[in-house]
């Protein structure tokens, strides 16, 4: 499967043991894991419509959806 260079960085960094037991992130894993802050995530979310999970006031983001979503923009 292929992973945006961002996402790659943060694997290595760290570990593949991270990525795998981890499966659904809060907003601050995320913007982390994507190298963003609060701020463009909040606009994705907004504008972009970026996969999201809010469930009584919580906020999760799953590491598929995110690939999945990060792979939309890839250019060829």
């Amino acid at each position: 499967m292929y992973l945006p260079k961002v996402i790659q960085k943060f694997i290595h960094f760290l570990g593949d043991d991270f990525i795998k037991s981890k499966v659904y992130l809060n907003k601050k894993q995320t913007c982390e894991f994507l190298g963003i802050d609060n701020n463009t995530l909040d606009k994705w979310i907004r504008v972009y419509n970026f996969p999201v999970i809010k469930i009584d006031g919580i906020v999760r983001f799953n590491i598929e959806d995110i690939n999945d979503f990060m792979n939309t923009f890839k250019k060829l």
